[in-house]
């Protein structure tokens, strides 16, 4: 898997000794207050770290999962992810090309930890996934979800040009962040013929 830059960002591979500073935000409550997983335990860091590592790894990988670096002072400050679901550019015939993309779809993710929000970061990293998304990977359609109440991953869907397709009530499950009640999802959704790419820095091989 190769890196990638932005303005502000590397997104790169997760690495081994990554595990400290994504322990930092992923066993942070107040970071999680909208996530359905979490607080990690070091045990389900490690896990989701070799986890990582092994997708980025694979041929033919179901999630695409990015450590976020601030350019600015080297530091990992978040993650991101797509996870796909049907045929991808790599190894499909004819649809792989730009005149007959493929067909699939991808959900987009993403953290970034609490002393790094509110600088734009979450709207950079939002846009470098549907860019991934559409021209690296060739999906069709690429969608996120939100709690109803988390405005900053709203304010991040809208930013990067997704469009509401709906509010859920009661759709996420209950959780020990949310005091164990259900909570209203909103959907957000983009189409490839919707998208405009952004101008980014050239690819690098690790």
């Amino acid at each position: 898997m190769k890196t990638y830059k932005t303005a502000r960002l590397i997104l790169r591979p997760y690495e081994p000794t990554d595990f400290d500073a994504v322990h930092a935000y992923s066993s942070d409550p107040e970071n999680l207050t909208y996530m359905l997983w979490g607080p990690n335990t070091p045990e389900e860091t490690r896990e989701f770290i070799e986890d990582a590592i092994a997708a980025a790894e694979s041929p033919r990988p179901e999630e695409y999962l990015f450590a976020v670096i601030e350019r600015s002072s080297n530091t990992l400050i978040g993650g991101g992810l797509i996870s796909v679901s049907g045929p991808v550019r790599p190894g499909v015939p004819e649809a792989a090309s730009p005149e007959y993309p493929g067909y699939g779809s991808g959900e987009l993710g993403w953290i970034i930890r609490r002393d790094r929000q509110k600088l734009g970061y979450g709207s950079e990293l939002g846009r470098f996934l549907v860019d991934f998304g559409f021209g690296e990977l060739g999906l069709h359609r690429l969608c996120a979800h939100c709690d109803a109440e988390n405005y900053g991953s709203r304010r991040v869907m809208e930013n990067i040009g997704m469009r509401r397709e709906g509010l859920f009530l009661e759709a996420r499950r209950p959780h020990k962040k949310s005091a164990m009640r259900f909570s209203d999802e909103y959907s957000y959704a983009m189409l490839r013929r919707d998208w405009a790419p952004e101008p980014r820095e050239s690819e690098e091989n690790t």
